[in-house]
């Protein structure tokens, strides 16, 4: 499934993961259906080409309008944990 590519994608293993709800984005004319996931990792280990933040640095960075409503979930889904 989904957790697993993840996993193995990343070279991590989610202690927690599950969806979060649907967004839509609309940009001109078209429309995108974002399907997020919340996973929680073990170990934070380095991967090529990403960057980790602290959470409470999340809302600080520049995103579109349909990716900051995932990271609001993610920091309100967190901050119920």
């Amino acid at each position: 499934g989904l957790k697993q590519r993840v996993e193995e994608f990343f070279g991590l293993s989610a202690r927690s993961f599950f969806p979060l709800s649907l967004v839509q984005h609309t940009f001109t004319r078209f429309k995108a259906f974002l399907h997020p996931h919340f996973f929680q990792i073990s170990d934070l280990k380095p991967v090529e080409g990403l960057e980790w933040v602290f959470l409470e640095n999340l809302l600080l960075l520049p995103f579109s309008s349909g990716h900051r409503k995932i990271a609001h979930q993610v920091v309100n889904t967190k901050s119920k944990k």
